[in-house]
């Protein structure tokens, strides 16, 4: 099979999954759109969100952060706000990045009220949980142009069917992977080629200060979930 500029383009999706869920179709008509002078609105600026405010800020973008508690600082964010400011910054973001934790407080949080705060034409962008977003609104959205892309490493799992389904080998059942004007992979951040050295590092660390009876620099807040 040839790649062209004209044709489909197959992406992995994992290597799970079957061929005829890995097409992600792609048109010359599609314009680029710049970064340049941009805002990009981050939902979630941990240690993920606050490495992309600072790549951002390489091509000259205004960032806006949300997170759980603002006292704990911008984190590379030009401004950052409370989760009481979520749609506001999402009606002055080109980008919204969601990179937040999934928990029991934001299981589904990204729907209906939140896709109508964002600008028309903005970008929605995923890198942290399927389950983050609402399926359908998000559907609905691309299909009329209220947002203009969607771009995902993250997808769906059905828990309320039956048997319970995982997002491969059907990363959206209202066929968003497909669509053209959506960029999909299928979990492929944890394929870099340092991430097994990288955990192991840290799971060392965390050895020796459990064994030092020091803080944990990687503990999890268990009533937090992260």
């Amino acid at each position: 099979m040839t790649r062209t500029a004209s044709h489909s383009r197959l992406l992995s999706l994992g290597s799970c999954m079957s061929a005829e869920v890995t097409v992600l179709s792609s048109r010359t008509t599609v314009p680029s759109s710049s970064l340049n002078g941009r805002t990009l609105g981050i939902i979630g600026v941990g240690g993920i969100g606050s490495r992309v405010a600072k790549l951002a800020k390489a091509f000259n973008m205004t960032v806006l952060g949300v997170r759980r508690h603002p006292e704990r600082g911008a984190n590379g964010a030009d401004e950052v706000y409370g989760l009481d400011a979520l749609h506001a910054v999402l009606g002055k973001s080109d980008y919204v990045l969601i990179s937040t934790p999934i928990t029991k407080d934001t299981d589904g949080f990204f729907g209906s009220a939140e896709i109508a705060a964002m600008k028309p034409g903005a970008f929605l962008l995923n890198i942290a949980r399927g389950n983050l977003t609402h399926e359908a609104p998000l559907h609905d959205a691309l299909v009329s142009g209220k947002l203009s892309r969607y771009g995902s490493d993250v997808w769906w799992t059905y828990n309320n069917c039956f048997p319970p389904t995982y997002h491969f080998p059907v990363p959206s059942r209202t066929g968003i992977h497909k669509m053209e004007n959506v960029l999909g992979t299928g979990d492929q951040a944890a394929n870099a080629d340092d991430v097994i050295e990288l955990a192991m590092d840290r799971s060392i660390e965390s050895l020796s200060e459990l064994q030092a009876g020091k803080p944990l620099k990687w503990a999890i807040d268990l009533d937090l979930g992260y």
